[in-house]
């Protein structure tokens, strides 16, 4: 994949409102339907701070503007806490202690654990419905981010539902009669409406993957998504959806991976091997990829077990509700790909 930057600069900056906060996080832009009448502009940009109170909206006739930013959905409307929980040194203690096994650090732990914000927007357009989709996440309670969606019909006014639709950065994607989402750190979700009841799939990426976006082309879906603690890598990885791709016994394909870095440099042999389980589908079943820091070989993990953890309708792709057991174990078939083979036989 091939990306062309448009501007020198961004789009959105502190500059352009004093409410609009520096940590500007979580862009999703869509193209304003023409059922919409009253239209502020073509084009419609959601964003947050990463510690705010508002899920922003920008409009602009032309993607690289100028913006010009009203406002939208406000933290009290959010069903979302609006004041710092109570966190006990316990608490804060466990935080700490779970960063420190992660290798990372954070400079004000209670502050990130009990500040109330509302952020990462991800934007549908429901064009059956005639309604505008939000996804975005919150604090819950101490130490605890959870996603819920909001509803409009204009694309300005918004109105929060109280389900919790799962873990934090919910990113949504359908295909055929499902819609599918990923959430941090790669655990992924199916509803059949996309708004109610989704039910939890696979985790397949490792524990320090966090922002994320997701590109759907045909069968095939594309990840990116950055690293806790990495600077300035963005990682990529691709999988297969389709559950027509591939059978037992036959050979499939494996997904590539590469990193990419800001200025858009092809991967290089560190970073590539540093990309921690990049997501596929081979055969009937989701499966992960990891390599080796020594030897650079990727090694391929795959569930083999004789049905899924909860039946999928035949229009989807099969996703096993459980991590791959540890490879050699029960149900599990171990195949050593290699750096330069493009298949294995599974």
């Amino acid at each position: 994949m091939r990306t062309h930057r448009l501007l020198d600069r961004p789009i959105i900056t502190p500059d352009l409102d004093p409410t609009i906060g520096v940590n500007i996080q979580g862009p999703s832009m869509i193209r304003v339907p023409d059922w919409i009448g009253n239209r502020l502009g073509e084009y419609y940009l959601y964003f947050a701070d990463h510690k705010g109170s508002y899920i922003r909206l920008a409009y602009a006739n032309h993607p690289m503007g100028p913006w010009a930013v009203p406002g939208s959905l406000h933290l009290a409307q959010s069903h979302f806490l609006t004041e710092p929980p109570v966190a006990s040194r316990e608490q804060v203690a466990r935080f700490e202690a779970r960063l420190k096994e992660r290798g990372l650090i954070s400079h004000d732990a209670l502050a990130e654990i009990t500040t109330p914000h509302i952020a990462s927007p991800d934007v549908h357009v429901d064009g059956v419905g005639r309604r505008i989709v939000m996804y975005f996440h919150g604090l819950e309670d101490v130490a605890t981010q959870v996603s819920r969606l909001a509803i409009s019909h204009n694309g300005i006014d918004f109105e929060a539902q109280p389900e919790i639709l799962g873990p934090p950065y919910l990113r949504i994607f359908p295909h055929r009669s499902m819609t599918y989402a990923m959430a941090m750190p790669g655990q992924f979700f199916r509803s059949k409406d996309g708004l109610h009841g989704f039910e939890k799939g696979p985790v397949l990426f490792n524990p320090n993957m966090r922002h994320s976006a997701v590109l759907k082309r045909g069968n095939e879906l594309l990840v990116f998504w950055t690293q806790v603690g990495e600077a300035p890598e963005l990682f990529c990885a691709t999988a297969s959806i389709s559950a027509a791709i591939g059978t037992a016994g036959k050979k499939a394909r494996l997904s590539k991976c590469c990193g990419l870095s800001a200025h858009g440099r092809a991967p290089t042999r560190r970073s590539s091997r540093r990309c921690a389980a990049p997501p596929m589908v081979t055969s009937t079943s989701f499966a992960i990829r990891r390599s080796s820091r020594k030897t650079g070989r990727f090694t391929c993990y795959t569930r083999w077990p004789a049905k899924a953890a909860s039946p999928l309708p035949k229009s989807g792709p099969r996703v096993h509700s459980r991590f791959p057991p540890k490879p050699h174990s029960r149900g599990m078939r171990h195949v050593n790909c290699g750096r330069k083979k493009n298949h294995a036989v599974l």
